[in-house]
């Protein structure tokens, strides 16, 4: 995390409209014994994380400098920070949404990549999609799916995951930090969790 942390008063702000919305509590690393092993104060570094509920279903708001966990693609970059919402919804799959680069589209010319293809031409185009299993592959040809995906652009990467659906947008304007913005965009993610739980 960059020790200057320069989204740090629009988040704030936008955790404290969280907390007066929907059910939920801000956390700040270090308290509740947290990291205990890095010392008391980890709020120089770190950025407070909103715990909520909403429709039902628990969420988390951070700001963390990778844009998601549980795969290597992305490493850190120095002051790149994203803006992460997590849906904690388990599901039955493992599956990875990014956008295609030309890195992909040159190891796929090259036969060194073979990604699942849904047969959507535009989604196809646009996406570099991960997948595990044939049950990953029959949700990413799902059009409602895809159609869910494309509405919660602009993000790094979406994972639908088996302990919940995670989406990560890189940030680099504190309009993107605005409460009906991210209102929005967890209210679209809730949607989503919803729909692959209901296959």
């Amino acid at each position: 995390m960059s020790l200057e942390k320069p989204w740090q008063k629009p988040f704030e702000k936008l955790l404290q409209e969280f907390l007066q919305q929907c059910r939920g509590e801000i956390s700040r690393p270090g308290s509740k014994g947290e990291l205990p092993s890095w010392g008391d104060d980890l709020s120089f570094f770190f950025y407070p994380t909103f715990h909520g509920e909403l429709q039902g279903q628990t969420f988390t708001i951070e700001i963390s400098e990778f844009p998601a966990s549980g795969f290597s693609d992305f490493e850190a970059a120095d002051n790149v920070e994203y803006l992460r919402i997590f849906i904690t919804k388990p599901t039955e799959y493992s599956v990875q949404v990014i956008h295609e680069s030309w890195f992909h589209r040159l190891e796929k010319k090259f036969h060194l990549d073979r990604e699942f293809q849904t047969g959507n031409s535009e989604f196809d185009r646009r996406y570099y999609l991960r997948s595990q299993a044939d049950k990953d592959r029959q949700l990413l040809q799902d059009p409602r799916f895809q159609e869910m995906i494309m509405s919660l652009e602009s993000f790094s990467v979406l994972q639908v995951l088996d302990s919940g659906v995670r989406w990560s947008q890189m940030i680099s304007d504190e309009k993107q930090l605005e409460f009906l913005v991210v209102d929005d965009y967890l209210k679209r993610m809730l949607k989503l969790a919803a729909t692959i739980s209901a296959r």
